[in-house]
């Protein structure tokens, strides 16, 4: 990886270490995202307006750059599409958000690329609980909402199960689109509550 992405992604620590490290720093971090000088929440209106994404933040720095208001919007225009039944028709959905040769990883949670679309066709991002950007980088936390009413899903018939869950992604940018990015979810707690959650499943094991 080339010298100033490691330079990059070593300030890109240090901002979010000086804040979440420990349970106080975590604290501390809420506290100042709650202070004058941070948006604590924003409503879908406010975040459709300044973003074109009609979700909500519920905490975010005040003060982007140009170059990170950019970085921020495309990222949640792309997670807006691609968790979205009706926006999602495959790549050529997202292509415009995403950088030429980009990556995907999400090995904890994702280990096989594959859409749970056609089984929650009601699948939306129902808030952002939080959102920063440095220079070249976004991350996010969003909570997620679902309901197994399409199609069967790993020999699973729909019965009408809904499930909440977070999940969290870090994006490189390149250009004001997306280059990279990881993601992880709380995986469990979805398939549980889809009802996707087999005994014997070696996955959960």
């Amino acid at each position: 990886m080339h010298v100033d992405v490691l330079g990059r992604i070593h300030s890109l620590h240090t901002y979010l270490s000086k804040y979440c490290s420990t349970p106080t720093r975590t604290y501390q971090m809420t506290s100042r995202l709650r202070s004058s000088n941070r948006h604590p929440s924003s409503n879908t209106s406010s975040t459709s307006t300044r973003f074109g994404v009609p979700v909500p933040i519920k905490a975010m720095p005040a003060q982007l750059s140009a170059q990170e208001e950019r970085n921020v919007s495309t990222v949640l225009k792309y997670m807006r599409t691609a968790y979205s039944y009706e926006l999602n028709s495959g790549k050529k959905s997202v292509l415009e958000f995403c950088a030429p040769d980009n990556t995907f990883s999400a090995p904890s949670t994702f280990p096989m690329a594959h859409t749970v679309l056609k089984s929650l066709n009601d699948l939306h991002i129902i808030q952002f609980d939080v959102v920063i950007a440095k220079e070249d980088f976004v991350s996010l936390r969003y909570t997620a909402e679902g309901t197994h009413t399409g199609e069967p899903h790993g020999g699973v018939e729909p019965h009408g199960q809904h499930a909440q869950w977070t999940a969290q992604g870090s994006f490189i940018m390149e250009g004001g689109k997306i280059k990279h990015w990881w993601k992880d979810w709380d995986k469990m707690r979805m398939w549980k509550g889809l009802g996707w959650v087999k005994p014997t499943d070696a996955e959960f094991i």
